[in-house]
C-alpha cells in the first residue's frame, strides 16, 4: 500500500490500517486475518480501489496463503553454515571465466565471502529467483542486521551472487549502510 501511495504522490499520514487475527476457538490453527483500512475522503475512487488491490496483492499475504515450507536442521555453527551458502557448490572444479574479468566467478565469490567473513559479517541468502531462463536474481543480507542488504542479478547463479556480494562490499565502502545515522 505504501509503495502504491508513494508512486502516485498520495499522502499516507491520514491512512490508517488495523490487522487483527481472529482465532477459531475450536481450532487455534484456523485463523482469519482481518485487515481494515481507513482512507481519507479526498482520495479518489480509482485510488481507493488501487490501494485495496495493492493490499490484496501483498507478498506476505501470498506466502501465508500458499503455505511456506519449513526446513528444520541442526548445524554445528550457524555462522559457518551461513557462509557455506555462499559457495554454491564447493566440490565443483568449475571455473566460470568472463572476458575482461581478472578471476573466475567462483574465485571472486570466495574472495568476497572471505573478506566479509573476516570482518565478522554473517551474510545470508534470503531468496533466489529464476523466473525465466538465464535470468537469476538473489537477495542477500547481514544476518545480524537484515536492513543491510543488496540484490544481485546475472545470467547464472554465480554471476548473480558475485553481483550481490560486490554491491554489498561497495555499499560498505561508501558508508551506504546506516548513512542516515551520521
Amino acid at each position: 500500500m505504501k509503495l502504491y501511495c508513494v508512486t502516485r504522490n498520495i499522502p499516507t499520514e491520514n491512512i490508517r490500517l488495523s490487522q487483527n487475527n481472529i482465532v477459531d476457538p475450536e481450532d487455534r490453527y484456523k485463523q482469519i486475518f482481518k485487515i481494515q483500512v481507513e482512507l481519507p475522503e479526498d482520495i479518489s475512487a480509482k485510488d481507493r480501489q488501487g490501494i485495496l488491490r495493492s493490499i490484496d496483492r501483498c507478498t506476505v499475504k501470498r506466502v501465508v496463503q500458499t503455505g511456506p515450507d519449513f526446513v528444520i536442521e541442526e548445524v554445528e555453527n550457524l555462522d559457518a553454515d551461513a557462509q557455506a551458502l555462499l559457495t554454491l557448490n564447493p566440490d565443483s572444479e568449475a571455473k566460470t571465466c568472463i572476458a575482461g574479468k581478472d578471476l573466475p566467478l567462483e574465485q571472486t565469490i570466495a574472495n568476497m565471502s572471505g573478506i566479509l567473513a573476516g570482518l565478522g559479517i554473517k551474510i545470508e541468502i534470503a531468496s533466489w529467483r529464476n523466473l525465466v531462463p538465464n535470468v537469476w536474481s538473489l537477495h542477500i543480507r547481514d544476518a545480524h542486521s537484515p536492513m543491510c542488504f543488496t540484490n544481485g542479478k546475472g545470467a547464472t547463479r554465480e554471476s548473480a551472487l558475485a553481483s550481490a556480494l560486490g554491491e554489498f562490499i561497495e555499499r560498505m565502502n561508501c558508508h551506504h549502510f546506516y548513512n542516515d545515522q551520521f
